[in-house]
């Protein structure tokens, strides 16, 4: 009988773990604001916390830029 260990999460697969496989979130009907850069950001550490990622799919030009213009266009990428 397996047992998860002591942090809840599965045991990972031989290999690594299962988790590796970025998820793509589709932006393109979300405002552009600073909310919305911040709970995207708050996904991505959730995500990086997991062992995965998330990368933006149909991102707006003007999304992109408040991005950079924020500063966390190395933590959400395209």
């Amino acid at each position: 009988m397996h047992s998860e260990p002591p942090s809840g999460r599965p045991p990972p697969l031989a290999g690594g773990s299962p988790w590796r496989i970025p998820l793509a979130v589709d932006v393109s009907t979300l405002p552009v604001s600073a909310v919305t850069v911040d709970v995207l950001a708050r996904l991505q550490l959730a995500a990086r916390r997991s062992g995965s990622s998330i990368v933006l799919r149909n991102a707006s030009a003007e999304l992109l830029d408040l991005v950079a213009f924020m500063g966390l266009a190395d933590v959400l990428p395209p």
